[in-house]
């Protein structure tokens, strides 16, 4: 019966064979009967699985109409909130999704996708609508195929931005007539034929015959994104064309582009040249130069499987743009026992970005060890994928060296681990390296969420999707911790920074104030088992920043819906999160930061005055 059993296994192995290399999915033009049937509604279940919709879901661009919410869950629903605040929503409950498919060696797949969705995109410029786009690339076992369960995640991303343009629109009457697109961009990511349903579980039968062709589909997904002129580059510029882009400004088209896994692959070596490129020009101005964005408004790479030398290149180009050789460890400048040539080089890298540098580039990863704190003693659940079989893999083919087999968010800084208040020099020990300045440089957490599983149909209630302006979060963080270092007579004055709360402070709502109780953490440091709040090794006022992510935010390598972290991203690009004058939100959450910290100091001298 065993026999009987592996010889039926290797049948369906046989029977399965690969998929078809230049096999295009979503092969309907817009000009097709089935193209021209309205908005598509998929229900709260985000299914494309229906007879129904056969056709209509092969559509290359289609219109999606968001799920009607039970009235149990939304009494008030987007357009009620809208009448009451006297706003007027244009699109309160769709988006538009359109696929382009790229194959290795070719700008795409079918010529007629990329340009159904440029002349989209320009005639809603020409009707007046503002532009918000959406990119997402895939990544390993997955692409463009009906009922993919990455198709079915960016759905989901979807109706997440739609409640924060709806958030915006009732809050401060920005986004209004905004009319949202998301792009799929589809590769053979998924060489072994396994069914397209099963994807997602992780491990099965089918899996097995997959794992023999990961680090084929990891060269693929290099080569589609290697460098200006690539293919990933050409669908990027194409969707960016017809957009008028201005980051911070409400008023303006809007692009965010993110990636996951192999997908994270193919874009950070498209973003690593551009970003080399980029500081190699950047001047150095007393105060800082503004880094325009590199593409879009932001890059998001999630659980990116690629190594780590793609992000370590791009923090050396900068310490050497600001004069600094590799072997300069120290991240801190202001000790008068150092030499002042060296203290101007370091001031030069902390100083190279203005206090209001955006955000441009950032890497999220879901990974272990964390400061007690964080996790109350329970093990996180962090991404497998790229923490362990990765490197094992890539020690395995021969290479060496941390930055070339540990992926970009599982690189964490050599810290010293000596317990003195001070060294030898006055240096914190916190602040002293025992490597490179290079690896993870932030963290982000949800300190708070909302106690239910993300949905579909969540989007369209707004007690459970709204998404709060965060306007001058970034900046007013920033001039916090330099104004504290200021009073306290400190030398340092590029310390960390931290928007939301460490383990002194409650979880205040910063997500969604009023709605429900959400809440997102980001900070400039390192909190490592035993090592909290290490100086971080990117300046903080970078705009490129590697993130280390709990698994509140992301869990494992597939978990990255998260209503609460999709919130903060949309943030980075909706909000003017560098504006000299914030939200409410943020100053409700600055103000309690304040003034638990003030209590804190008033007791530790009444505790100085009894002893």
């Amino acid at each position: 019966m065993g026999i009987l059993r592996v010889l039926a296994v290797l049948a369906a192995f046989g029977t399965v064979g690969c998929t078809q290399a230049g096999k295009v999915h979503r092969t309907g033009a817009p000009q097709d009967q089935a193209c021209q049937q309205g908005d598509i509604d998929l229900g709260k279940r985000n299914k494309e699985g229906r007879a129904d919709l056969r056709a209509r879901v092969r559509c290359s661009y289609q219109g999606h109409v968001l799920p009607a919410p039970d009235p149990r869950d939304a009494p008030k629903g987007w357009t009620d909130l809208a009448n009451e605040a006297s706003r007027s929503l244009t699109e309160p409950d769709r988006y538009d999704l359109a696929f382009v498919e790229l194959a290795a060696g070719q700008h795409e797949v079918t010529t007629g996708q990329m340009q159904a969705l440029r002349a989209q995109l320009k005639a809603k410029g020409r009707a007046g609508l503002q532009n918000v786009v959406v990119t997402y690339v895939h990544g390993w076992r997955h692409d463009a195929a009906v009922r993919d369960a990455d198709v079915l995640k960016l759905r989901m991303v979807l109706g997440y931005t739609r409640a924060a343009l709806n958030s915006r629109c009732i809050e401060r009457g920005d986004y209004c007539n905004a009319s949202l697109t998301g792009v799929f961009v589809g590769w053979r990511g998924r060489s072994f034929n396994e069914p397209v349903l099963s994807i997602e579980g992780g491990m099965n039968p089918f899996a097995i015959g997959a794992i023999p062709t990961v680090w084929d589909r990891k060269d693929a997904s290099t080569r589609l994104g290697q460098g200006a002129g690539s293919a990933l580059d050409w669908v990027l510029r194409g969707v960016q064309g017809p957009l008028h882009l201005m980051p911070g400004n409400a008023k303006a088209d809007k692009m965010l582009v993110f990636a996951h896994s192999f997908g994270g692959n193919m874009m950070a070596n498209l973003m690593r040249g551009y970003a080399e490129q980029a500081i190699d020009n950047h001047p150095m101005r007393r105060n800082g130069a503004r880094m325009d964005p590199l593409i879009g408004d932001l890059v998001v790479l999630l659980n990116p499987a690629t190594q780590a030398q793609n992000w370590t290149a791009i923090q050396r180009q900068e310490r050497r743009h600001a004069g600094l050789s590799d072997d300069q460890h120290q991240v801190v400048a202001g000790y008068y026992n150092q030499d002042r040539d060296f203290q101007r080089k370091l001031a030069k890298w902390q100083n190279m970005y203005p206090s209001d540098q955006r955000p441009i580039y950032i890497s999220m990863t879901s990974t272990p060890k964390w400061h007690g704190i964080e996790t109350r003693g329970r093990r996180p659940r962090s991404d497998f994928a790229t923490g362990t079989l990765f490197p094992l893999a890539r020690r395995g083919a021969g290479f060496e060296g941390r930055e070339q087999y540990r992926t970009i968010g599982h690189l964490n800084p050599l810290y010293t681990r000596t317990q003195k208040e001070t060294d030898a020099e006055g240096v914190y020990p916190r602040e002293r390296l025992a490597g490179p300045p290079v690896g993870a440089s932030h963290e982000f957490s949800v300190n708070q969420g909302i106690g239910r599983h993300p949905s579909y149909a969540d989007s369209m209630i707004p007690d459970a999707s709204w998404c709060t302006d965060a306007s001058g979060w970034l900046t007013q963080a920033r001039q916090y911790q330099v104004d504290k270092h200021l009073q306290s007579g400190t030398r340092s004055q590029d310390g960390y920074w931290d928007y939301g709360l460490d383990e002194r402070f409650k979880a205040i709502p910063n997500v969604a104030a009023g709605r429900n109780p959400a809440s997102v953490q980001w900070r400039h440091s390192l909190w490592l088992p035993y090592q909290k709040n290490r100086i971080s090794v990117a300046s903080s006022r970078s705009p490129f920043w590697n993130v280390r992510a709990l698994d509140t935010a992301i869990k494992d390598h597939h978990g990255w819906v998260s209503y609460p972290m999709w919130c903060a991203i949309n943030q980075l690009v909706l909000d003017d999160v560098t504006a000299r004058r914030p939200g409410a939100a943020v100053r409700e959450t600055l103000e309690a930061q304040q003034a638990f910290e003030a209590e804190v100091d008033a007791h530790k001298r009444t505790i100085g005055d009894v002893e």
